[in-house]
C-alpha cells in the first residue's frame, strides 16, 4: 500500500490533469493518467459536476484509490 505522500501526489496529479481538461464544478467528466505511485499503473478518475469532487483509482491492485 502506498505511503500518504504518494497518495497525495496522485491526487495532486489528478487535479492538475482534470483542470487541464477543463473539468471541475459545473463540468464533470472522466480522465486517465499514468500513476505517479507505481510503475505501469494508470489512474482512472471521474469528476462530479455538482461539486468538482474527484473519485480516482489506479489500475494496479493495492495501489491508490480515493473519493472526495
Amino acid at each position: 500500500m502506498p505511503e500518504l505522500e504518494q497518495v497525495l501526489d496522485a491526487i495532486r496529479a489528478t487535479h492538475a490533469d482534470a483542470k487541464e481538461k477543463g473539468l471541475g464544478q459545473g463540468k464533470g467528466g472522466q480522465g486517465m493518467l499514468p500513476c505517479p505511485c507505481c510503475a505501469g499503473g494508470k489512474i482512472s478518475y471521474s469528476v462530479a459536476s455538482v461539486n468538482g469532487h474527484i473519485w480516482g483509482q489506479c489500475s494496479t491492485p493495492k495501489c491508490v484509490r480515493w473519493m472526495e
